[in-house]
């Protein structure tokens, strides 16, 4: 919004919350609120209310701005641009891989359903993250003219190597809260295996809630420590020997970049579109997800990386490969500056 504001374009935002401190910090870029109000159950109802408020509103402004771009980062039907999108079927495999506790939602489900299908027949264009991504939608009809492929950034001046050398490290590190969704119930039947060979590391998950440290207790493993979630995550990245990201879905990813901006090395799942980066050992290892024997996939990966020598200059190669994956490949930002 601040790079359109920037080049003279009238901005409205439809929004039902927006966090504190927004406001704020777009007080200097020309934007006109549009409030919406909704109830938060039933789903079904509560995406009914928004969709007719935003017609409404969209209808309204159009009548100003005939030129008008609806940009949405939601499967929101009224978008001419859908932002990240990625198709129900994606996760939908995943729940299955993975063994999911089933969800009744059945309104729910023929909303987004519904959603999905209006944009593909009307959206004029969709920005993905993933191979898989693209997959399905050119499966599903959708000319290869109407996708483009995006990245998600990450901050390397937040984000940047320090000086205590990686071999020097005596922690593992796993960000999430969802022990199903982001593998910290495979990482910590990994741990098991791992610990034997490398009793003085220490495994952290960082988190909120209470979901993972009730499985860390019931697991009664030696070694593993939980952390919360803080606005400074380098903070952890800077005490990590190796990062791992098991995801059994992901829509990006922003772990992997962030840490081998920081000079660390990953482990990642191949269903974790950001691990289109590691392309070399030194950069980590990608493993596939398929519900397999995933533990033991996660365990050998992580033993195979610890067992890499680590090169005084590897962890600013890390970084410097970051750099060099952003400058040739297009964020959201750049490519709707570009074309909107």
């Amino acid at each position: 919004m601040q790079a359109f504001g920037k080049r003279g374009r009238p901005i409205h935002v439809i929004a039902g919350v927006v966090r504190p401190g927004v406001r704020e910090t777009l007080q200097d870029t020309p934007i006109t609120w549009h409030p919406i109000h909704t109830i938060r159950r039933p789903p079904s109802i509560s995406q009914a209310m928004i969709y007719l408020q935003t017609k409404r509103i969209i209808n309204t402004i159009r009548k100003q701005h005939p030129d008008l771009a609806v940009i949405s980062l939601d499967p929101c039907p009224l978008a001419d641009y859908w932002v990240g999108a990625s198709p129900q079927a994606l996760w939908k495999q995943a729940k299955k891989r993975g063994k999911f506790s089933r969800s009744f939602k059945p309104g729910l489900t023929a909303w987004q359903a519904w959603a999905e299908r209006t944009l593909c027949a009307h959206a004029r264009h969709i920005l993905i993250y993933s191979n898989q991504a693209r997959d399905w939608f050119l499966s599903h009809g959708i000319a290869p003219a109407r996708l483009s492929q995006v990245v998600i950034p990450t901050n390397l001046v937040q984000f940047k190597p320090t000086e205590t050398p990686i071999a020097a490290r005596q922690e593992l590190l796993i960000i999430g809260t969802n022990p199903q969704l982001k593998g910290i119930d495979i990482a910590l039947q990994a741990w098991a295996t791992i610990t034997r060979h490398h009793p003085k590391l220490t495994l952290r998950i960082v988190c909120k809630g209470w979901k993972v440290p009730a499985r860390v207790k019931a697991s009664g493993l030696a070694n593993v420590e939980v952390s919360p979630l803080i606005p400074t995550p380098e903070q952890y990245y800077a005490q990590a020997r190796l990062v791992l990201m098991p995801s059994m879905f992901e829509s990006w990813g922003n772990v992997p970049l962030e840490a081998l901006a920081c000079g660390v090395p990953v482990v990642v799942s191949k269903q974790t579109p950001s691990s289109m980066i590691v392309t070399a050992p030194m950069l980590g290892t990608v493993i596939d997800r398929d519900g397999q024997n995933d533990a033991q996939k996660l365990a050998d990966a992580t033993l195979a990386q610890l067992a890499l020598p680590d090169e005084a200059d590897a962890m600013q190669l890390r970084h410097q490969q970051i750099i060099d994956f952003q400058q040739r490949h297009p964020t959201s930002i750049q490519w709707l500056l570009a074309h909107v």
